[in-house]
């Protein structure tokens, strides 16, 4: 399963392919907690690319946020125009209470197709284009109470793109988000002053607590934690990374198969998590120390590439 943007930017900026995106973003080694509702909410991240301000830095692209109410200004430049929401927000914009915080921790990319006075034409992958009206584009975009992000709706202009990205470039991405990731300190907050974010070693030994103690936690709880697999890639990023990394043919087959399986050995994590009322804690363990096992070295072996 690819992310949305994985699909979308190679199909605008024509000088990145698919590969050369899964490769600069990377993976990582991310749980992120923050507070609601007096209670303690964790959440994996496999990407190296947490948030897409970093991914449009690496791929050095020029932009600038909008406000909604300049979008018109732009009306005959609409296609160099994205639009960053939570797809259940977008889906249902008259459903969301403003006065009530809201979770959400991963967004979708969607593209402009065209701006009215009225409303604003958008497209989510290869689906049909769909129409939101201004009345709803305004109140996604006065959603103040988002966590962990802190954003409900964000519009983004390109100003302009390289003409090329080179392989080095790409590679280089991928090792600093990478160190940034497993050479971390165990326990940093993660650019928002009320997200803590455990990395590392510690996002293992992080990750056994937590399932240590599921079946005592909210359903809310668990929920989202376990939402990191269903959304994004039930493979935790590992697979499709791995297997864009064997079509760049720069890293041992060792390294690949390393990688590959750690992602089928996350993605039974997952199903363990989604599909069993009560989880066997033993067997996620076990499961957790085969993909330090296999992640490890191939870690250690890609920053040092």
């Amino acid at each position: 399963m690819n992310s949305c943007d994985n699909i979308l930017f190679p199909s605008y900026f024509k000088y990145i392919s698919t590969t050369d995106l899964i490769v600069s973003c990377g993976i990582a080694c991310y749980i992120h907690e923050f507070e609601y509702a007096g209670k303690i909410f964790c959440f994996p991240n496999g990407r190296g690319v947490a948030v897409y301000t970093d991914l449009l830095n690496d791929l050095g692209i020029l932009y600038n946020e909008l406000n909604y109410t300049d979008l018109m200004k732009f009306k005959d430049e609409c296609d160099k125009i994205f639009v960053l929401c939570p797809k259940a927000f977008m889906d249902k914009p008259k459903n969301i209470n403003k006065e009530i915080v809201q979770i959400s921790t991963s967004y979708s990319m969607y593209k402009v197709i065209k701006i009215s006075e009225s409303e604003l034409h958008l497209s989510l992958f290869e689906s049909k284009p769909f129409v939101l009206c201004y009345e709803d584009i305004e109140r996604l975009s006065t959603i103040s109470k988002v966590k962990p992000w802190g954003f409900s709706l964000r519009f983004v202009y390109v100003n302009k793109t390289q003409e090329r990205i080179t392989k080095p470039a790409i590679l280089a991405n991928m090792k600093s988000n990478l160190k940034k990731s497993i050479q971390a300190d165990t326990c940093f907050s993660f650019e928002h002053k009320d997200l803590l974010t455990f990395a590392g070693d510690g996002f293992y030994a992080k990750f056994i607590d937590i399932i240590n103690n599921y079946d005592n936690m909210h359903p809310l709880q668990q929920s989202l934690f376990k939402s990191t697999f269903s959304i994004g890639s039930s493979y935790f990023f590992r697979k499709e990374f791995a297997q864009a990394l064997s079509e760049y043919g720069v890293v041992p087959d060792w390294v690949v198969n390393s990688l590959s399986q750690a992602g089928d050995n996350w993605r039974s994590i997952g199903r363990i998590l989604n599909l069993q009322k009560s989880i066997n804690v033993i067997e996620i363990e076990k499961l957790i120390r085969t993909i330090m096992n296999l992640e490890k070295p191939a870690f250690d072996f890609l920053c040092n590439i």
